[in-house]
């Protein structure tokens, strides 16, 4: 029998569904949640602990709990997503090589694939054990905004779980929900706006629904905003509040490095709490910062510490925070000349999307009645994902990106523009430039060029991936040697290359994945 499960992979909690008996269930963990904390316990003996246990043990001395990780995962430790994070993922984060790693207390060094990998094997050993088999299929979804970096190496944690790569399926979070949507609710001929809005990234797609086809019209992110920065915005107003009352630092600079990490990880949980709260039913409550041993010197009556927060408070700590996801929404309908009376219903997805001033603006955008409440945010990605798993629904994926290979003079040439749909195809032919020429290859750049053939120069904005080089062709003269080189970008969003020989047909490069390796 068929074991296919679809997992939404996310930044602070991770959601699993799976076929049975021929409907998509929620995975149901031991503690009876239906949602996993992404938190990993690297423990001093080498096993791990995942979910919320991890979590718990995040506020014991000494612990090397990891969590926070998905901005990491295939990056550069040098980008702004990773030097943002450097101080919130539970133990903090240091460079080799260039890349982003934790080195735990027993010596050993934790990547964000690999912490991403000690997720999904937990996730598919829960499954397979309650289910009895192996699983047949397994898709993982990701941001849409995803680069080719960060989706090769989200492909290889799940590879690294332990899942035949004949198994694996990965798709973008948006198309999943709207699946989810589209499916539970038999929607057709309408044009759906997903506002996604998790622990650690932002998405907006706009997709039509046809025929029981799902058609990615455009897309648009922001990989700097999640719940994460809500959680840090708030700890900075409670921190200032705090200043102004005493005149005194929450965390002294006195303190002990691992001593401030605790009380750290302490306060940032105390805020999502807040935060949570507020989102549910509270107006108001209240944080107790208090930092025992090292209590400032204050009344005999103020024997404990503590902040209140409002609703109102909050909506306008996060304010500039949501207004920024109005900017993205904006841009995604500009791309389309598309007005709010275009968009027939809106789906919220992701926890943070449950953040009352989130509902407020989209009702006053879009109009109440537009945003669909029967989708339950934490849940529709991973349900989706099981469902197109199930039910085999024709999407018609777009690329968040363009595809660029170097050229002469620093610069790129785009080979396959953004918003392209999915699979793409380009192919060009290239000439040996040395005599006795005996290997080539070239480089492969991200950018955001929307037009074939175009022509820019290389800077730092521009996201290169991997290499690519061959050899076993002819040696001759300089430019008597030519190949035609083919990029592919598969549904998945992964980049192939191929090389051919032009003139004796000479396969020297076969489907090769450009793959992110940290």
């Amino acid at each position: 029998m068929s074991l296919r499960v679809g997992i939404d992979l996310g930044t602070t909690n991770s959601c699993c569904y799976y076929e049975w008996k021929g409907r998509a269930q929620c995975l149901e963990y031991p503690n009876g949640k239906n949602l996993l904390p992404s938190y990993v316990e690297y423990k001093s003996d080498g096993s791990t602990v995942v979910g919320s246990i991890a979590k718990k043990n995040l506020r014991l001395p000494k612990s090397c709990v990891i969590h926070n990780t998905k901005r990491l995962i295939g990056k550069e430790f040098d980008c702004p997503e990773v030097q943002v994070m450097v101080n919130s993922c539970g133990q903090p984060v240091e460079s080799i090589f260039g890349k982003p790693v934790f080195n735990l207390n027993n010596g050993r060094t934790i990547t964000p694939g690999m912490v991403a990998s000690n997720i999904i094997k937990y996730i598919l050993d829960t499954v397979e054990e309650k289910c009895g088999r192996k699983a047949t299929q397994v898709c993982v979804t990701i941001p849409a905004h995803f680069d080719n970096n960060q989706r090769t190496a989200t492909y290889q944690a799940i590879v690294d779980a332990g899942v035949p790569e004949n198994r694996i399926v990965i798709e973008n979070e948006p198309t999943a929900a709207a699946i989810c949507y589209g499916l539970d609710n038999n929607a057709t001929n309408v044009r759906v706006l997903v506002y996604d809005l998790g622990g650690g990234t932002f998405d907006v797609s706009i997709l039509s629904i046809r025929n029981g086809e799902y058609h990615v019209d455009t897309y648009e992110g922001d990989p700097h905003l999640g719940g994460a920065d809500f959680d840090e915005a708030l700890l900075r107003w409670i921190e200032e509040q705090y200043l102004k009352k005493y005149s005194e630092d929450m965390i002294p600079s006195t303190m002990p490095d691992h001593v401030k990490l605790r009380h750290r990880r302490r306060l940032l949980a105390a805020a999502e709490a807040c935060k949570e709260s507020l989102s549910a039913v509270s107006e108001s409550m209240y944080v107790s910062p208090f930092v025992p041993q090292y209590k400032p010197l204050i009344a005999e009556n103020e024997d404990n510490i503590e902040m209140e927060v409002t609703l109102s408070k909050l909506n306008c700590i996060l304010e500039e925070y949501i207004q920024r996801t109005f900017k993205t929404v904006k841009k995604a309908m500009s791309n389309l000349n598309l007005t709010e009376n275009d968009i027939d219903h809106v789906i919220l997805v992701g926890g943070s999307s449950r953040l009352k001033l989130v509902h407020q603006k989209l009702g006053e955008l879009f109009g109440e009645r537009k945003l669909k409440q029967s989708v339950n945010p934490d849940e529709c990605v991973a349900k989706g994902a099981c469902l197109y798993l199930m039910n085999k629904s024709m999407i018609h994926e777009r690329i968040a990106y363009a595809l660029s290979t170097s050229i002469i003079n620093k610069r790129v040439l785009c080979v396959i523009p953004r918003l392209a749909e999915l699979p793409a195809t380009y192919s060009v032919n290239t000439y040996t430039v040395e005599d006795g020429q005996r290997s080539a290859g070239s480089s492969i750049y991200q950018t955001q060029q929307e037009k074939n053939n175009d022509i820019i120069p290389i800077d730092s904005s521009l996201v290169k991936l991997a290499p690519y080089s061959f050899t076993g062709f002819r040696i001759a003269k300089a430019g008597e040697v030519g190949f035609r080189t083919t990029f592919t970008i598969r549904e998945s969003g992964i980049v192939y290359v191929t090389v051919v020989e032009i003139k004796t047909g000479r396969i020297l490069l076969e489907d090769k994945m450009i793959r992110y390796k940290d």
